[in-house]
């Protein structure tokens, strides 16, 4: 008997799936676990990328993914990201502590809380969005996230946050917060302790010949080749958001041989909606100016262009 009660509790989740295990909540949900009778019977079981799906077959029987049990990553230090799908409301207690390797976590719109030490100790992450269906987050949750650079907070209310829930993470680190909401999240318990509250979240940097312009730069290019029907230059947009933004820009340029010629006059804006979801790294847009009004070769062209603003689409 004693064998057998053995053999039982070393296969405590309830079964196993694309290497992923799972322990039943109802007859039609489940939540992802660890291998075996405890969270340490195994050592790594999840390394690498792991993708959670939102629904998972077994023995003919489709469930929905609800939640992340206790201690079910704890420990596993070759873990390096996690997708999280919609599917999850929550996120449970030491989930991802002492995942050392893990660089890169997904929290989708759906996660109401997360739980205590729930990220301790994740030395890896460099960033964490916290969606703004998040309302409380557990005492200790980030605690010992040495490597945090900055975090960004999509809720207009501070979420409630526990005890020592960013222990040991630097609090002069930017914590991007929604517009309007600064002066909310300096005067809440626990965010109140970080020194660098910052309105809105950073967007799109504009580079131009390798400087990053501001919002209200001017740029003056004079050289071009008199002999090309197109404007030999770019600004490249690096998007640092991931959805899509607007770009307003005001140009003007002119030949000094027909002064009163303009391709686009200084504060008529040219509205560019950079698409696709505004994948990460450059995507270079050239001004759609009329060149040479006068059917002519320009002989010294004068081009001038200021970022206006930035924007969500929407």
């Amino acid at each position: 008997m004693a064998c057998l009660l053995c053999s039982i509790s070393v296969y405590a989740h309830d079964f196993e799936v694309g290497g992923i295990y799972y322990n039943k909540l109802s007859s039609t949900e489940v939540e992802v676990t660890y291998r075996g009778s405890r969270y340490d019977s195994y050592t790594n079981e999840y390394t690498g990328s792991v993708v959670i799906p939102e629904r998972v077959t077994y023995s003919g029987t489709t469930y929905s993914v609800t939640s992340i049990g206790k201690r079910a990553f704890e420990g596993c230090d070759g873990l390096t990201e996690v997708t999280i799908p919609n599917s999850v409301t929550s996120i449970g207690d030491y989930v991802f502590s002492s995942c050392s390797g893990l660089t890169s976590i997904t929290i989708p719109n759906s996660v109401t809380s997360i739980g205590n030490y729930a990220f301790f100790s994740c030395i890896g992450l460099t960033e964490v969005t916290i969606p703004n269906s998040i309302t409380s987050i557990g005492s200790n949750a980030f605690d010992g996230c040495i490597g945090l650079t900055e975090i960004r907070v999509e809720a207009t209310t501070p979420p409630a946050v526990g005890f020592l829930a960013f222990e040991f993470v630097d609090k002069s680190i930017p914590v991007y917060v929604p517009k309007g909401s600064v002066e909310a999240y300096r005067n809440a318990p626990v965010w109140q302790r970080f020194t660098n509250i910052t309105d809105g979240t950073p967007s799109v940097q504009f580079i131009y010949e390798g400087k990053v312009l501001e919002t209200g730069d001017v740029v003056e290019v004079y050289e071009f080749d008199a002999s090309l029907n197109e404007m030999p230059w770019h600004v490249g947009f690096q998007n640092n958001v991931g959805t899509d933004v607007e770009v307003i820009m005001s140009f003007e340029s002119y030949d000094n041989r027909y002064p009163n010629l303009m391709g686009m006059g200084m504060g008529d804006a040219a509205s560019i909606c950079v698409a696709g979801q505004c994948k990460a790294g450059e995507n270079v847009v050239s001004p759609p100016f009329a060149i040479n009004a006068a059917g002519e070769p320009y002989s010294e062209l004068h081009v001038a262009f200021m970022i206006m603003s930035d924007m969500l689409c929407g």
